[in-house]
């Protein structure tokens, strides 16, 4: 008796599959299942045809199909034995059927979502399409579509696990903050038996919304500044500031135009500009870093900006008011004028005038502080009891960069109108001029009131004054003096005081103060008591003029002298 015992091939959903190939054995060791070393091997294997079957016709027994090698793109079962199949005396004529099912050879076709720099976006939304019409490349009307879209998670990835084939994903959304790259399908991903294992993937890169992050650099009043360069850098560490070794440098740096302004064309994320130097005749800021500038989807059209205000560089013009020996001169009147035309020297129609007039006070300094430039001081009047100097324009004081810290400095003598000081030397009594008093004139430098021969300052030398009475002393500078008598004239004491202050403030050329010091006469010296007459003597008789004649004849000489003393004497009292 024999009969027939058929394996039917098919794939998980019921279709046969061909070219499986499988060898059948006969039970002869009475163990179940199939022990191939002690079992027995019927015929030569079997592929199966289109219809997956493999026949055999055997004698009456239990056989075995053992499947050798699965269909192009299936997984051989595990175990591959499909049995047993009896044949008995009551089954022998139906013969004995078992179906071997082979599961598709399956992997996994990913996609991974990135931006430019590979960092792993989410929010990409991608479909999965297999390529069934032959034809290279995506054509959503003929290929076909596998599952439903898949949306990319923190990882950035889209996985499906699916059957030998070749495969494209398409991606349909955007992450936020970036645009979809034209096209938008990558692949072809192609899986075969020799890769399924392991799978195949594509990397798909999206660039970020473009958006402009700007800086304008402007002075304190909004004037716009060329020349300052700036850094752009990007946020990439997460922490909050700029941090040059954590953070990312955005480009080239850039020097602002006539405009003021900087900009970039950058995707959506945190941005600072870095200022690392600034304009000519500017300083940096204390903080030269600005932002953060965060451009976000909603923003990014129309881009996000920052002002970064530069102070302008500046420093002291100043001048020193002196007299010719070095004082600080108080009361000098200084207008100060910045050059603005170009031309050296100042024009006052076409220069610029800076501020208001400035009076120098007791130091002798006017100072302002100004930007870089050029100045001049215009002196438009002198202190009181000076002359202007002509010229009286000081400059070019220039100040820069290089020496704004510490200022630019002139120093402006200005000599003293003439002046004099004119002391008198009168009798008490009779106020008559007194000839030969001796004057020293010291004048005040020390700053204590009152004469102090070792710290003031000696002025000229000693004046005995004349037959007027008077001695001069001159020109002399503005200021307290001491007229000191050393000497009295004759016939006269000194005065108890012997010093006189005066105070000399010139005003014009003939510009004086006068002093009148008097002197007391010295007391003439107490009378001598008189001695008894003694009794005339005749004269003796000679032979010549008697004696009396001449004792009177010397007596009227004498007389007449005194006389004409005392009349002199009355007549320079009345000059």
């Amino acid at each position: 008796m024999t009969g027939q015992v058929t394996v039917l091939k098919t794939n998980p959903g019921g279709d046969a599959l061909t070219g499986a190939e499988f060898q059948l054995w006969q039970d002869t060791n009475g163990t179940t299942g199939l022990q191939a070393e002690t079992d027995t091997k019927v015929g030569t294997p079997c592929t199966t045809p289109a219809d997956g079957r493999c026949t055999s016709t055997v004698g009456l027994g239990t056989y075995y199909w053992q499947e050798t090698k699965a269909p192009d793109g299936y997984e051989l079962p595990d175990p591959a034995v499909f049995g047993p199949l009896a044949l008995t005396p009551a089954t022998y004529t139906a013969g004995a059927t078992v179906t071997a099912v082979d599961q598709p050879m399956t992997g996994q076709v990913k996609v991974t979502k990135t931006d430019p720099s590979s960092t792993p976006l989410a929010g990409a939304e991608f479909q999965l399409w297999q390529d069934t019409d032959g034809t290279t490349g995506l054509q959503t009307d003929t290929d076909t579509k596998v599952g439903t879209p898949c949306t990319t998670g923190p990882p950035g990835q889209c996985t499906a696990t699916v059957g030998l084939g070749t495969y494209y994903w398409q991606e349909t959304k955007a992450p936020p903050g970036y645009q979809l790259p034209d096209p938008a399908v990558f692949g072809p991903l192609t899986l075969t038996p020799s890769n399924h294992r392991q799978g195949v993937s594509t990397t798909a890169v999206d660039q970020p919304l473009p958006g402009v992050v700007s800086v304008l650099k402007t002075d304190p009043d909004g004037k716009v500044l060329a020349g300052a360069v700036f850094q752009l850098w990007r946020e990439t560490n997460g922490t909050p500031g700029l941090q040059p070794d954590g953070d990312t440098r955005v480009g080239d740096p850039c020097t602002t135009p006539d405009t003021g302004r900087c900009f970039a064309t950058t995707p959506i994320g945190t941005y600072y500009w870095q200022e690392t130097q600034a304009p000519d005749g500017y300083e940096l800021p204390a903080q030269p870093v600005f932002g953060p500038l965060v451009l976000t989807i909603a923003n990014f059209d129309q881009g996000v900006t920052v002002t970064a205000v530069d102070r302008p560089l500046k420093g002291w013009v100043v001048v020193l008011k002196t007299t010719p020996d070095g004082h600080a001169l108080p009361g000098a009147v200084f207008q100060l004028w910045q050059d603005t035309n170009g031309t050296t020297g100042l024009q006052t129609d076409t220069d610029t005038r800076i501020g208001t007039p400035c009076t120098t006070p007791a130091d002798g300094r006017c100072s302002t502080e100004v930007l870089l430039g050029s100045y001049y001081w215009q002196e438009i009047q002198a202190p009181t009891g000076y002359l202007l100097p002509s010229p009286a324009v000081f400059g070019p004081l220039t100040v820069t960069k290089d020496n704004h810290r510490e200022g630019v400095f002139v120093t402006v003598v200005n000599e003293p109108r003439p002046g004099f000081v004119h002391v008198l030397k009168r009798d008490t009594a009779t106020h008559a001029a007194l000839a030969g008093a001796v004057f020293q004139l010291w004048r005040e430098t020390n700053s204590t009131a009152g004469l102090q021969t070792d710290t003031d300052t000696r002025v000229g030398s000693p004046c005995a004054t004349d037959a007027d009475g008077a001695c001069h002393f001159g020109p002399l500078l503005p200021g307290t003096y001491y007229a000191q008598e050393t000497a009295a004239p004759v016939g006269y004491r000194l005065p108890t005081t012997p010093v006189t202050e005066l105070t000399l403030t010139t005003t014009g050329p003939e510009a004086s103060t006068t002093v009148t010091v008097d002197n007391d006469r010295v007391p003439p010296p107490p009378d001598e008591p008189k001695k008894p007459k003694e009794p005339k003597k005749p004269l003796p008789k000679t032979g010549g003029t008697p004696t009396t004649l001449l004792t009177l004849l010397a007596t009227a000489l004498t007389t007449a002298g005194l006389v004409l003393l005392l009349t002199l004497r009355h007549r320079r009292r009345k000059a």
